[in-house]
């Protein structure tokens, strides 16, 4: 065993050239890859200044890249640099997370700026400095590379690094974690939220399961656990609240599980986020028939539409799939102008229309939609010189939805509407 420096004079590769130890992770042994919590060098000697740098590395055609595995890159200043004559005394690199890797070759690289680091290595048909016994084989399947002063490395076949990797070991059991609203400085009415987490789940051995809490502002009180979904905007059926100068008024809770001690799933805490949203709805449809504005929050106009040359209507059928819970309503409007009106189109007031089935009333489900329609037959209006108009070249529709609750609201799609003659 013997001590070989980190660097080598003239090296310009983009910053220090690393030593490097290419190791596998075998798809026998960890099929579903392996986490890493730490690496143990055994330094000779050290610089009195420069730090030193450990990182893990992907390997393509049994090189090192320059392709750093997420959380793996560690540096030392030199008073956490542990030295020994006989490389027993272990520098322990220490990554912040765990270190996930799956099935593949890797190398583990150390690069500083100084010539004065160096490391114990093993040859075979070396002795050992604390045995004193011949060393007959390498430990496992890797290389060592040497940095060279040509820029190219160099593949020793019969050196190894001396280290000790460590392997992470989980519980099988179910594992939770939380997270809470900030402090607010006003309060905030919603009635969903969407959810963005960054997670890492290695295989169907281990899974990720959600749950949230949050306080309904009827009552003011925080509710229990529900189960939760990220990733998509969620509604709830009650206006949830999250009060001025209070944490916690809603939680996220993850409940980690995994059946192999040698994987996890991972949640990057860093980037959990929570969007709440509140709909912008009332339940007051007044003023809705004059020809801009109207007291209802929640309303959807069409552009206008001119008829084609030599095609005048007289009525207008509309058909919209909606999804209408108890104690909601969609109102339905017109307006048209006549070929000879000289009244401008926006000045025109609503119609409300009638609907051609009033026995349907409400859907029972967030998933159900049905067709509804609505009519309105011989049109007749008068016009800006009050004459009377029984046809129309241009007309627009407007749907507005009603509720006292914003957390309950109807919904539409698939608006036809059809002009008729």
């Amino acid at each position: 065993m013997t001590s070989l420096p980190l660097t080598q004079p003239g090296v310009t590769r983009s910053g220090p050239s690393p030593l490097s130890q290419t190791f596998s992770v075998t798809d026998i042994e960890f099929p579903q890859g392996m986490f890493v919590s730490s690496c143990d060098i055994y330094f000779y000697s050290k610089d009195l200044f420069a730090p030193v740098t450990l990182d893990i590395r992907r390997v393509a055609l049994g090189l090192p890249t320059y392709e750093i595995i997420a959380g793996s890159q560690v540096v030392l200043i030199p008073s956490q640099v542990e030295t020994s004559l006989e490389g027993n005394v272990a520098t322990k690199f220490t990554f912040d997370v765990p270190v996930y890797l799956e099935p593949g070759e890797y190398a583990i690289s150390l690069s500083t700026n100084s010539n004065k680091y160096r490391v114990f290595v093993a040859t075979v048909g070396g002795l050992d400095i604390q045995s004193g016994l011949e060393i007959t084989k390498q430990p496992f399947g890797g290389n060592l590379i040497k940095p060279q002063n040509t820029g190219t490395a160099s593949v020793e076949q019969f050196k190894d690094l001396k280290f000790v990797l460590y392997r992470c070991r989980f519980e099988s059991g179910p594992g939770t974690v939380d997270f809470t609203s900030n402090t607010q400085s006003s309060l905030i009415n919603f009635s969903g939220y969407s959810a963005v987490v960054s997670s890492t789940i290695p295989d169907n051995t281990t899974t990720i399961t959600y749950q949230v809490k949050t306080r309904t502002a009827s009552s003011n009180t925080i509710g229990a656990f529900v189960d939760a979904l990220v990733g998509e905007n969620r509604f709830f059926d009650t206006t949830k609240q999250i009060n001025a100068s209070t944490a916690s008024d809603i939680t996220f809770r993850a409940t980690l599980r995994s059946t192999d001690d040698r994987v996890s799933p991972v949640i990057n805490a860093e980037k959990f986020g929570t969007f709440v949203f509140h709909n912008s709805i009332n339940n007051n449809s007044s003023g809705e028939t004059t020809g801009r504005g109207g007291s209802a929050k929640a309303r959807y106009i069409t552009r206008k539409v001119n008829l084609a040359d030599g095609f005048d209507a007289d009525g207008l059928r509309v058909f919209v799939n909606v999804n209408k819970p108890a104690s909601t309503d969609i109102k339905v409007y017109y307006k048209v102008l006549s070929g000879a009106d000289t009244q401008l189109f926006d000045d025109r007031p609503y119609v409300e229309m009638s609907r051609k089935n009033p026995d349907l009333t409400f859907t029972t489900s967030a998933e159900e939609f049905v067709e509804d329609e609505y009519i309105a037959e011989k049109i007749v209006y008068t016009g800006a010189s009050g004459g009377k108009h029984d046809t129309f070249k241009t007309f627009a529709i407007k749907i507005v939805m009603l509720s006292s609750d914003a957390a309950v609201i109807p919904r539409i799609k698939d608006l036809r509407a059809v002009a008729l003659s």
